[in-house]
């Protein structure tokens, strides 16, 4: 990456928007002036607490795999700022990246002289991506929501099919503090006559079929109970009479494998099974229980619902002792997650990370070691053949020790 490129992504990660928002009339007007038909493009939206990176790469993967062009928008990145936008599957290239910032930056200095509006970082993130998406003559968008999906700047469209993986707590400043307040803004991706598929627990329902309703959508509930694991390790399952291996762990997986597999066939019905199998078998996402190291593994759990689901995944793999590093940024429950991870953990260390969110970690229940890569060689010293350990707390913190693992090898 170029000084030039990397000045311009500091630039625009560095814009910030008008504050709260209470409607999307100004984004969809910024949209309205990129001039982008997008009609012509089958256009998917995927909203909920957890689970919509990968059920994004899974749902990617099997459509690409059918000869279709697919353009995907997930957040956050792990290690580079390309893995936002994939064409493929692929980060969009250096060669792609600049141009477009370049053009962003631009429009946005024109909407802010006629429209005396400021755009945010991902709002203009968002519309990059969508112009990129049709410069490439994509089949298929496949569109992560940012935070909830009622007011988020990615629902200036209307969407062929919405998705929504879970419900749990996370970004209650911006959502609401009850379940019921977060389901409501995520459901608010679902416009009139669209059609929903979800993967939510039955305790949702009785909400989610009345808003449907009032709305004039049509829905499917996949049933959870119809989802049963064989194997941990590979993870294998079944669902409708098929069994499919995963390449990621975590049963949690299974749910967002099942939702990708019933919105590819909604769309496109003559798909085979043979062929979504052989797709979701070569599906990647790094940072979700990656193993970096043999029983070194890395997942960017980032909230309460996550580190829950995390748990629950290593119960199963744990063999001996199972260590713990943990970091978090400033806006989440750390407290709450590390009573959670304490039920699985033998130790945990708290540590630090170079990011402007973070604030340190007062905890006085467990050790901490301020330098990542001290506490890090600490519990590589004390491991033992079959101990595992565990690096999570936020999706930068691990990216960060990601980074900084194969840098070592890399030498």
């Amino acid at each position: 990456m170029t000084n030039n490129l990397a000045n311009k992504i500091k630039t625009l990660e560095s814009l910030k928007g008008e504050g709260p928002r209470v409607n999307l009339n100004y984004l969809k007007k910024a949209f309205s002036l990129l001039e982008l038909d997008l009609s012509k493009i089958k256009k998917i939206h995927i909203a909920g607490t957890n689970g919509k990176g990968s059920t994004s790469l899974y749902l990617t993967n099997i459509l690409k795999d059918n000869n279709l062009t697919i353009g995907t928008f997930i957040s956050p990145y792990l290690i580079s700022f390309n893995e936002r936008i994939l064409l493929n599957g692929i980060n969009i290239s250096n060669k792609d990246l600049e141009p477009l910032i370049t053009y962003i930056l631009n429009f946005h200095d024109m909407f802010y002289l006629n429209y005396h509006k400021k755009l945010s970082f991902f709002e203009l993130l968002t519309l990059m991506a969508f112009k990129y998406f049709y410069e490439k003559k994509v089949d298929v968008m496949i569109i992560e929501a940012g935070i909830g999906g009622l007011f988020d700047v990615t629902n200036i469209l209307n969407y062929d099919l919405s998705l929504i993986t879970n419900i749990g707590l996370d970004h209650q400043k911006q959502l609401g503090n009850t379940l019921e307040e977060i389901a409501f803004n995520k459901l608010g991706i679902v416009k009139e006559n669209n059609h929903l598929i979800t993967t939510v627990s039955n305790s949702f329902y009785d909400q989610f079929v009345k808003y449907l309703k009032k709305v004039r959508a049509t829905y499917q509930f996949i049933d959870l109970n119809s989802i049963k694991i064989i194997n941990n390790k590979p993870l294998i399952f079944s669902y409708q009479n098929e069994e499919y291996e995963l390449p990621l762990l975590g049963n949690y997986q299974a749910l967002n494998a099942v939702l990708s597999i019933s919105a590819a066939k909604y769309l496109y019905p003559n798909l085979e099974i043979k062929s979504i199998k052989k797709s979701l078998l070569k599906t990647k996402y790094y940072g979700r229980l990656e193993e970096l190291m043999p029983n070194l593994y890395l997942d960017g759990a980032h909230n309460e619902d996550a580190i829950k689901a995390l748990v629950n995944a290593f119960r199963p793999l744990k063999k001996d002792k199972l260590y713990v590093l943990f970091s978090s940024l400033s806006d989440k429950d750390h407290h709450q997650m590390l009573e959670l991870l304490k039920d699985i953990s033998d130790e945990i260390i708290i540590t630090t990370f170079p990011d402007f969110r973070f604030k340190e970690i007062i905890n006085e229940k467990h050790q901490i070691i301020k330098d990542p890569e001290k506490a890090l060689n600490y519990l590589l010293s004390k491991k033992n053949k079959d101990d595992i350990i565990l690096v999570t707390g936020s999706i930068h913190f691990i990216g960060y020790i990601k980074n900084m693992v194969e840098g070592k090898e890399n030498d």
